[in-house]
């Protein structure tokens, strides 16, 4: 038990599913990872645990090792860095090769006859090498459990399929829903809602994105992809082509139409089944003289229409013959004259409408008169290298109108090496006036698509480097109604990029339109860049900088916002924070095990945080319940100790009650509780948590925690806070409880370790003048070393002072 406990130690937990938690474990200087499932499950089952596993070998980017027949069960693999694939800041198309990716292993498995069925963020991860690996390799085993585990996060159970309500098991059909719901969350950083749209919450999002998760999220699973196959084809076809096939059939009609045509068949041999040998004859006779029949029919109605073809034909000949001579005789004089008078003009008015529908055309109406020449230039060189030169040209001659060429041809050419010119010529233009941020996300943006949203002009004229302010936050929120989350974006670049207050007034102003009922008014820039997940590209940048300048508001406020996306800023808010001393005694507790260099609390970082703020829900509670952490029970105690809702606090330590102790001063009281007084734990549970750690509970809090205890001091409670040996807490109790406690158990505390003990025991035993006492109070004087000490009996006790007549 003992070895099993320091290997426990050294356990961290780096995710966890709805099912299982996974752990980094130490041992012999070697890293390993565990998956553990949450629950004990029936025996007979192990065997068919096993197996999944052995199946998962051939599979996965594991190197899966010994399987622990243990109940809960659990399965080791040599240690990989893992990273959960959702809530980073990758560009849709890179998102777009990982869901494939991903598709592409659930095939394998589904053809292996593997569930996933234990769906969450953490169902895909990602190593050191890019590689997919499943998270929820031990699957959902929870309808064979042995007893009932604790309910998961809220969120997980959005992965669940309406069926799973009614049915245990899980199917091939539940992790097309629950793969569903995380193409949803990957591309957008939310869940599926009110059945809106993944475009609407994102404008970049690949086009296939809608309807296949429309599909996979269909409540009646038939109406459902039937394969992972089908999927992966879906998507392939429209990265190739750029068109979405068409997805209205039913997946189900297959096989309706497969029924329908067996009945056919069915249906056409009961018809001709016969009874007899006769009846078989007569059948036969019966059909060889229809098709007989059918066959002179035909062949008469053939004769007649040639003869009438043929009759026709001959009186319209002659007639026939000369309007097409003559047509042909005219086409030919008139083309004649075409060629040889007007081939000159033709080629030049060719030339000049090409140009008149060229959006350069109208940018040269208002271009200098120099370039204008060069517009129209490069409007007639057919030569690429030329064209880059000319538009290099232009730069230097109008910047001004730079541009506005540079988006003619980003929206307007065919050619994609003079399109990525242009582009690399609007970055330059932006890095040159010192705007790195928009450069970037400009880069970024225009490679994956984004000339081809509607905003494209508009967003690229918001950039002009000479356009005043007020120009561009005009553009930029007429853009949003076609491209909300793009338009954000630059606004935001521009913000950082240029610091100048109108652009963040109108960042606010954009935020306020798309998501009304939050208070931006007061946000500085850092904070209204956790505000919106459109912003979540920028936050793996150093923002530390910037965190400095926060108010305190905008730290607190900051401080949630990034919890709810797990941004990897949030330390160095949570930092700022200690630095300005911010936080009590017991948010520091929190906040401590947030910073933290090892990663086994990022998956709680949420909850840490609500913790801080006090805003914890029982779903929260009980995530860090389950946290196998010596941290659990610090954060459970803190908690109980310090929350302001009475409810958290009565869970907390329900869930306290269950856990077996390192702090043994709340192992002493929780027994206490528990041995006598668990119908009173409402009123206990917080007085207890508080004196459980007094090291960070303040004078006043410790005085109300012993005003609640009070009631209950005839109850063993002195006994209870004696045997913590705690000196602040056993002096606080006789200072309390002093004069009510029996005479014998004061005096056995003379001999405590503690002499700030042993001084309140002798001011309690004052005026007790029994014989036991006064003979016990004589000898601990005599073995009584510390000055101090024997100050204070000889101002109390009359005994032990030099020349007493009574014989002691």
């Amino acid at each position: 038990m003992k070895e099993e406990s320091k290997i426990q130690k050294k356990q961290d937990l780096i995710f966890s599913t709805r099912c299982s938690d996974v752990f980094k474990q130490e041992e012999e200087q070697n890293l390993y990872l565990i998956w553990k499932l949450k629950y004990p499950i029936n025996e007979d089952l192990l065997s068919s645990f096993e197996q999944r596993l052995e199946n998962i070998k051939s599979i996965s980017n594991l190197e899966l090792g010994r399987f622990r027949p243990s109940n809960p069960p659990s399965v080791v693999a040599r240690y990989q860095n893992l990273s959960p694939i959702i809530g980073s800041s990758w560009i849709p198309i890179e998102l777009e090769d990982k869901f494939i990716s991903i598709l592409e292993l659930v095939k394998k498995l589904h053809e292996q006859e593997i569930v996933i069925g234990d769906m969450s963020d953490y169902s895909f991860m990602q190593n050191e090498n890019k590689q997919i690996i499943l998270g929820s390799i031990l699957g959902d085993f929870d309808f064979a459990a042995t007893q009932t585990a604790l309910l998961p996060p809220q969120e997980i159970l959005n992965y669940l399929a309406p069926e799973r309500s009614s049915s245990a098991k899980s199917s091939h059909l539940t992790d097309i829903y629950g793969l569903g719901v995380y193409a949803y969350k990957l591309f957008t950083s939310y869940y599926p809602k009110n059945n809106d749209k993944a475009s609407s919450v994102r404008s970049d999002v690949p086009i296939w994105l809608d309807p296949i998760v429309e599909r996979c999220l269909s409540e009646d699973p038939q109406k459902r992809f039937n394969s992972i196959e089908d999927i992966i084809k879906i998507i392939k076809h429209t990265v190739n082509t750029g068109k979405l096939p068409e997805l209205t059939r039913s997946i189900n009609e297959d096989n309706s139409s497969v029924k329908n045509s067996d009945k056919a068949k069915k249906t056409k041999t009961q018809l001709v089944k016969p009874d007899s040998k006769k009846e078989v004859e007569k059948e036969a006779r019966k059909l060889k003289n229809e098709i007989a029949t059918k066959k002179e029919k035909r062949s008469f109605n053939k004769k007649n229409l040639d003869r009438n073809l043929e009759t026709k034909n001959k009186s319209s000949f002659k007639k026939t013959f000369l309007w097409v001579f003559s047509t042909l005789m005219g086409l030919a004089v008139a083309s004649f004259l075409f060629l040889s008078i007007g081939a000159d003009k033709s080629k030049k008015d060719t030339q000049e409408d090409i140009e008149s529908n060229n959006p350069l055309s109208l940018v040269a109406e208002y271009a200098s008169t120099e370039s204008r020449e060069l517009i129209s230039k490069l409007l007639k060189s057919q030569n690429i290298e030329e064209k880059k030169q000319i538009l290099s040209a232009i730069s230097k001659v109008d910047p001004k109108i730079s541009l506005d060429v540079y988006s003619a041809i980003i929206t307007g050419s065919n050619n994609s090496d003079l399109t990525l010119e242009a582009r690399n010529l609007v970055a330059k233009n932006l890095e040159n006036n010192e705007m790195p941020i928009t450069a970037g996300l400009l880069e970024d943006w225009l490679a994956y698509k984004g000339a081809a949203t509607p905003a494209v002009g508009l967003i690229l004229r918001s950039i002009e480097t000479t356009r005043p302010a007020q120009s561009k936050i005009d553009l930029l929120k007429k853009a949003s109604e076609k491209d909300q989350i793009n338009s954000l974006r630059f606004a935001a670049a521009l913000a950082m990029d240029l610091d100048e207050d109108e652009y963040q007034v109108g960042l606010k102003e954009m935020l306020n339109q798309v998501e009304p009922g939050d208070d931006y008014d007061d946000l500085g820039l850092g904070a209204l860049l956790l505000s919106h997940s459109a912003f979540r590209i920028f936050l793996n940048k150093d923002l530390s900088d910037t965190i400095k300048k926060f108010s305190d508001r905008d730290l607190k406020w900051s401080l949630q916002k990034s919890s709810e996306s797990n941004a990897p800023v949030i330390k160095n808010i949570a930092q700022e924070l200690i630095s300005r001393n911010m936080l009590n005694p017991a948010q520091m507790v929190f906040i401590g095990i947030l910073i933290k260099d090892n990663k086994r609390s990022a998956v709680y970082n949420k909850e840490l945080v609500l913790a801080t703020l006090d805003k914890l829900k029982s779903s929260d509670l009980h995530n860090l319940a389950r946290w196998d952490s010596l941290d659990s029970e610090k954060i459970l105690l803190t908690i109980c100790a310090h929350s302001k809702d009475n409810k958290i606090v009565r869970e907390s330590f329900e869930l306290l009650a269950a856990k077996s102790f390192q702090n043994r001063i709340a192992d002493t009281f929780v027994k206490w509780v528990k041995d006598g007084f668990w119908d009173y734990r409402s009123k206990l549970a917080k007085p207890v948590a508080v004196l459980s750690l007094s090291e960070i509970a303040s004078p006043d809090e410790i005085n109300q925690a012993f005003d609640r205890l009070m009631p209950f001091a005839k109850g063993g409670l002195f006994s209870v806070l004696s045997s913590t040996n705690d000196p602040y807490l056993i002096k606080n109790a006789l200072n309390r409880m002093g004069e009510i406690l029996p005479s014998g158990e004061l005096v056995s505390l003379l001999s405590n370790d503690s002499a700030e003990i042993r001084i309140e025991v002798v001011k309690a035993l004052k005026g007790r003048n029994e014989l036991k006492v006064l003979q016990g109070i004589k000898k601990a004087y005599g073995a009584e070393k510390d000055p101090t000490v024997r100050q204070a009996y000889n101002e109390y006790h009359w005994v032990t002072k030099k020349g007493n007549k009574k014989g002691f």
